[in-house]
């Protein structure tokens, strides 16, 4: 039983130490993608609410550095599917272990 436990614990250090880490990766080679018509970087590309605003984007980034910007921004693309990987695996897990360890206190209070 003991041993359960800490495999779980191992899994979410594993788990929050993949999510830290892709962070800085993700922010490090998201830097470029920063710039004065782009100040959220990848963000104001993952956001934009139509095929229009996603030109903008992407025209903006042809403009300030051509290929090396557009290219950076397909890697950090790619870099967020992993984050997202982690990220979502670290919530799941978390969330579950606060669900076991609840022993339902709230619904008898409120019942």
């Amino acid at each position: 039983m003991g041993n359960h436990r800490l495999d779980k614990k191992i899994r979410r250090l594993f788990l929050f130490a993949g999510t830290l880490v892709m962070k800085v990766v993700i922010a490090k080679t998201g830097a470029p993608l920063k710039t004065p018509s782009t100040p959220e970087g990848i963000l104001d590309l993952e956001f934009a609410y139509h095929k229009a605003a996603a030109s903008v984007v992407v025209n903006s980034w042809a403009g300030t550095g051509g290929f090396n910007i557009i290219r950076a921004a397909k890697v950090n693309i790619w870099l967020d599917f992993i984050f997202l990987f982690f990220y979502a695996l670290l919530l799941y897990y978390s969330c579950n272990a606060i669900a076991s360890s609840f022993d339902g206190f709230l619904f008898i209070a409120a019942g």
